[in-house]
Formats: structure tokens, C-alpha cells, sequence
């Protein structure tokens, strides 16, 4: 019996995130380092240093590494998995299967985000037993906020993926965007600490969205701002990621 179109797109979806399901099983430890230990390594080595830490220093710190795990498993993943998609011709053959580029999407947005939940987790599991972190807002935001967050930043990985000349500097510029953000970005302290100019430069980095967001989440507050900006942003990254894969056979 013939599929329907939407019988088919999800047979797609499906295959796809199994595709990469399989290759988080081979390489389940890499994964596991780069989602989980490196952003809970943060946490811990802060509060070595800081010493006896204010609830406030705990919801910072607990963003930032939330952040952290949420960028580095898209970037990482996401982007790397395209990449690797586009110069080794696999995303050929999925184009003249043909595969609906929506399904491809969704299925690699699925796919690439299970060290993701792993990581993010495992963060508050650490965060609320060890740390008795209290999250005082809407669980329903939080979750939009992780939503947006891991979409905006997956945006970006796409965009990465798909407008590198080939796959070593795909992974180049991924790995020093992973990395670096963490350093430039204001996740593991307050944007006000930074000098004015810098504050500017900030403001446009996804990854400041999505730890004030995270932040506020977790105190209560509102997250209006960072919600417009993280959609905004996934808007962009997605239009453009998608515009630049040119879907079709050529």
C-alpha cells in the first residue's frame, strides 16, 4: 500500500534520528563528555573557587552550565552531523530518495539532541540534590525557554553547517564557536559585570538570551525578552540554514 505524504515525512523523521541515534552509540563517551562532564566540571570548579556560594551564584552557575550543555551538543552535534552530511554526499542521497527537507530537519533536530537532554538532566538533577536549588517560575517557561534555546542555537549550528566551503573548516569554526562563546558569552555572571562597550556586543549573542532566560526561569521573573530574541533568532538561522542547503537535486 502507497504511504501518504505524512505517513512518509514521519517513516523519514524516524529513520533519520535513528541514523543518528546510531552514531550516538558509537561514540556515546565523546558525547557524554562534551554534554555532561564539561559543563558540570564548570560548576564544580566555581564553586571550588568561589567557596561557600549564594543561592543567587547557584541559579548563575546552574544557567551557565545549562547553557553550556544546550551549545555545545548543538553545535557540536548539530552542525558537525550537517556538515559531515554535505561533504561526504550522504545529504545527496537523502535529497534524491527524495526526502522532504522539513523531515530531514526535524529528524536531525531530534537525532543530535539526545546528549542534550543527558546533560541538561543531569544539571538539575546536580543543581536541586546537591545544590537544593529552588526553580520559583513556571515549569511550563522553563521548558518554552529550553525550547527556544536549544532551536536558537541549533539555528545557528545549521547556518555554520551549511555556509562552510568544506568539512574542516565546518568543524573548525563549530568548535571555536562552541568553546568561545562560553568565554565571550555572560553565562556564568551577570551582563551588568561587563564593561559598557562589551554589554553592547553581548546583547547579540544567542547564548546570553538563553542564560538570562534560563535565569529568570528559575527565579520567577519574566522572560519576555529573551523568548522574542531566542525566536528571532531561530527565524533567522533557520531561513537563511535552509535557503543556503539549496534542497534539491542539482
Amino acid at each position: 500500500m502507497k504511504k501518504t505524504n505524512l505517513q512518509k515525512n514521519a517513516y523519514d523523521i524516524l529513520t533519520i534520528s535513528y541514523i543518528q541515534l546510531l552514531e550516538f552509540k558509537a561514540n556515546m563517551l565523546l558525547h557524554i563528555l562534551v554534554s555532561v562532564m564539561i559543563p558540570l566540571g564548570f560548576m564544580i570548579l566555581l564553586e571550588l573557587i568561589v567557596g561557600n556560594l549564594t543561592e543567587i551564584d547557584k541559579i548563575q552557575f546552574m544557567s551557565g552550565a545549562l547553557t553550556t550543555t544546550i551549545m555545545v551538543s548543538s553545535l557540536n552535534s548539530l552542525g558537525q552531523e550537517v556538515a559531515a552530511d554535505r561533504f561526504i554526499l550522504r545529504l545527496k542521497l537523502f535529497i534524491t530518495r527524495p526526502v522532504n527537507p522539513f523531515a530531514y530537519g526535524i529528524g536531525m533536530l531530534i537525532g543530535t539532541s539526545y546528549g542534550m537532554f543527558i546533560g541538561v538532566g543531569v544539571i538539575l538533577a546536580y543543581s536541586i540534590l546537591v545544590w537544593n536549588v529552588s526553580i520559583f517560575g513556571s515549569m511550563i517557561n522553563f521548558i518554552v525557554v529550553l525550547l527556544l534555546s536549544w532551536l536558537s542555537l541549533a539555528g545557528v549550528a545549521l547556518l555554520v553547517g551549511a555556509n562552510s566551503t568544506n568539512l574542516r573548516q565546518a568543524m573548525a569554526l563549530l568548535s571555536v564557536l562552541s568553546f568561545g562563546l562560553i568565554f565571550i558569552s555572560p553565562i556564568y555572571y551577570p551582563i551588568e559585570n561587563l564593561p559598557t562597550v562589551i554589554q553592547h556586543f553581548a546583547r547579540i549573542i544567542p547564548a546570553t538570551y538563553v542564560a538570562m532566560g534560563i535565569k529568570n526561569c528559575i527565579l520567577g521573573r519574566g522572560i519576555f525578552i529573551e523568548v522574542i530574541a531566542l525566536a528571532l533568532t531561530t527565524l533567522f538561522t533557520m531561513f537563511f540554514s535552509a535557503k543556503k542547503l539549496h534542497w534539491g537535486a542539482r
